[in-house]
C-alpha cells in the first residue's frame, strides 16, 4: 500500500497559480504560517495531457480487445521520476480496485489505457465487463527525492497538516483548465442509441443543491426533443422553484453530452440570487447501464463557482 503521509511539501506549481497572502518579509510566506508547516517552497510534481488533448469521458467498447486510448503526456515541472495510476472501477455495480496498473518512468511519452490491461489487474476477465462499466483513475507521480503526490483533494483540520491522501490543489484537477492526468475516469459507450431508448420516468438519484432549496420532487418526465438527438428534462433542475426544462444535447455514438439549453431558467428570482441559466460542465447519457442513466454535472451562470451534479436514473 502507498504512503498516506508521505508528502507535506506545499505543491506549489509554476504554473499562473501562486500562493497569494499578506506577508511580513521578502520570503512571500505569511507571517502567521509556522516554519514547521512549510519548511521549503519546491514545485510539486504535475503529470497532464499535453495541450490539446484530455482523457475521453467515454470509451467504445465494440471491440474489447482493443478498447481504450493513446494520449501524449508531459511533466510539466520537468522533476518527475516516475506516474502510476490506481483505478477503481464500478463494474455491474461491484467495487473493484487495483494499484499500480499504469507505470511510466520517464517523460513526455504516450499513455495507453487498455481493457485488457485493466481487466488483468482487478482479476476478472474482459467478457464480465460490459457497456455502461465505469474507470476511475488517481495518479500518484514521484520527484527525486521520493515525494510523492497524489491525484486527490487535500482535506484538513485544525491539528494535522493533512488527513487523506491527496495533495494536488482542485483548479489542477481540472481537466478543461490544465489537462491534468493525476485524476480522470471514463465510462464504456452505450451502443449507438436514439432519442426514444432514453424517453421515459427518471428518479433524481443526485442533486447536489436540493436540500438547499428544499427540493422535493425527485422525479422526472423525460421526453424527445425538441430537435434530433435531444430530450427535455421537464421541470428542469428544481421544480419547487419553478425551473425552466432542461433540453439536452448528445451524442448517440458516444452517449456524451454536447450541451444544454443555456437560456434556461435554473435559479428564478426567487431563489434569492438573482437569475441564473443553466451552464454546462460534462455529462453522459447512458440508456445501457442499469435501468439507464443521464449524469450531468452543471453550473450557474451568473452565479459561477458551484459546479454541481444532477443524476437521474431510469425506473
Amino acid at each position: 500500500m502507498k504512503n498516506n503521509f508521505k508528502i507535506l511539501i506545499l505543491l506549489f506549481l509554476g504554473l499562473s497559480i501562486g500562493l497569494v497572502s499578506c506577508d511580513d518579509d521578502d520570503t512571500g510566506i505569511a507571517a502567521d504560517v509556522p516554519n514547521s508547516v512549510i519548511p521549503e517552497l519546491d514545485n510539486g510534481v504535475f503529470i497532464r495531457f499535453q495541450t490539446g488533448t484530455t482523457a475521453p469521458s467515454t470509451v467504445s467498447y465494440a471491440e474489447p480487445d482493443s478498447a481504450g486510448f493513446t494520449l501524449p503526456i508531459e511533466d510539466f515541472n520537468g522533476n518527475a521520476v516516475s506516474y502510476s495510476l490506481d483505478v477503481t472501477a464500478s463494474i455491474s455495480g461491484n467495487t473493484l480496485i487495483a494499484e499500480d496498473v499504469f507505470v511510466i518512468t520517464s517523460f513526455p511519452a504516450d499513455l495507453t489505457i487498455d481493457l485488457p490491461t485493466i481487466a488483468t489487474a482487478l482479476g476478472v476477465g474482459l467478457d464480465d465487463i460490459n457497456f455502461g462499466d465505469s474507470f476511475s483513475f488517481v495518479a500518484t507521480a514521484t520527484n527525486a527525492d521520493g515525494d510523492e503526490f497524489i491525484g486527490l483533494l487535500p482535506s484538513f483540520d485544525d491539528e494535522n497538516l493533512t488527513l487523506g491522501i491527496g495533495n494536488t490543489n482542485d483548479p489542477l484537477l481540472n481537466a478543461g483548465s490544465y489537462n491534468s492526468a493525476m485524476n480522470f475516469s471514463f465510462t464504456l459507450a452505450c451502443p449507438a442509441f436514439t432519442t426514444d431508448d432514453v424517453v421515459g420516468t427518471y428518479d433524481v438519484t443526485a442533486s447536489s443543491f436540493a436540500a438547499f432549496f428544499g427540493e422535493t420532487d425527485f422525479v422526472r418526465e423525460i421526453v424527445a426533443g425538441p430537435g434530433d438527438n435531444q430530450v427535455t428534462i421537464v421541470g428542469g433542475e428544481f421544480t419547487g422553484l419553478g425551473s425552466d426544462d432542461l433540453i439536452v444535447t448528445f451524442d448517440p455514438e458516444t452517449g456524451s453530452v454536447l450541451g444544454v439549453n443555456g437560456d434556461g431558467i435554473s435559479l428564478p428570482e426567487s431563489a434569492g440570487f438573482g437569475v441564473n441559466t443553466y451552464l454546462f460542465v460534462d455529462g453522459l447519457v447512458l440508456p445501457c447501464a442499469g435501468n439507464g442513466i443521464i449524469d450531468l454535472r452543471l453550473n450557474f451562470t451568473p452565479l459561477s463557482g458551484n459546479p454541481h451534479d444532477f443524476i437521474l436514473e431510469k425506473q
